[in-house]
């Protein structure tokens, strides 16, 4: 299933007729398993932000052409993103994110008790 907004395995027509991939932004990125998914579909993942410096190490080193945004979506605008990605005058076509995992894993629930 995909998001309607997101032009999923599509190619975007420049002015001069040419086509490039559409661009993405990956939020809550993780080691970039949704980044994967949607460079496998025919994205440009651009930007990843994740506040965790394990996992931007981790998706830094499984995506070495992304630029890694290391904060919380909290404190950012899209504006930031876009400049910190060198985005500014692209259009960006797609926004996805993968819910934070503490609320949903049962990995370490009954050590630490419940997160979310």
């Amino acid at each position: 299933m995909h998001h309607p907004g997101c032009l999923l395995g599509s190619r975007v027509k420049t002015t001069r007729g040419s086509s490039v991939r559409p661009i993405s932004i990956d939020l809550f990125a993780g080691a970039g398993g949704l980044s994967l998914g949607f460079e496998q579909s025919g994205f440009d993942v651009k930007a990843a932000v994740e506040i965790d410096p394990v996992h931007c190490a981790v998706h830094e080193f499984n995506f070495p052409e992304t630029t890694i945004i290391p904060a919380s979506v909290e404190k950012l605008t899209g504006d930031e993103i876009r400049r910190r990605a060198g985005l500014e005058s692209k259009t960006i076509n797609c926004v996805f994110g993968g819910a934070p995992c503490q609320g949903f894993s049962l990995i370490g629930h009954f050590t630490s008790g419940p997160a979310g």
